[in-house]
């Protein structure tokens, strides 16, 4: 596992997310909850149907699993158009960033 103490490995998971997710063109947030080492994380995309996008998200997201062993990975990609919030999709998340309009 990472150098991150147990309690701090849901910090240092979003921090490491949030690094690498929050200047990608596309994303427009990320949310995560940590439950029973359990790292859920709801990625707002502004162009659910770019592939190359989803990809890139996706090995982000392996790379990660691999360096923190014995936390279960959650993964939501989720379309955020015009007109929806991610809000409305998620209740219980805690907020990592969110653009403004």
């Amino acid at each position: 596992m990472a150098t991150a103490t147990l309690a701090s490995v849901e910090n240092e998971i979003a921090s490491r997310l949030n690094r690498r997710l929050r200047d990608m063109n596309g994303v427009v947030s990320l949310h995560f909850l940590y439950r029973d080492r359990t790292f859920s994380a709801w990625v707002g995309l502004a162009d659910y149907h770019s592939k190359s996008l989803r990809h890139a998200i996706y090995e982000i997201e392996e790379d990660i699993e691999r360096e923190f062993h014995g936390v279960e990975f959650d993964f939501h990609l989720v379309a955020v158009s015009d007109g929806r919030s991610i809000d409305e999709c998620i209740s219980n998340a805690n907020m990592v960033f969110k653009r403004s309009a």
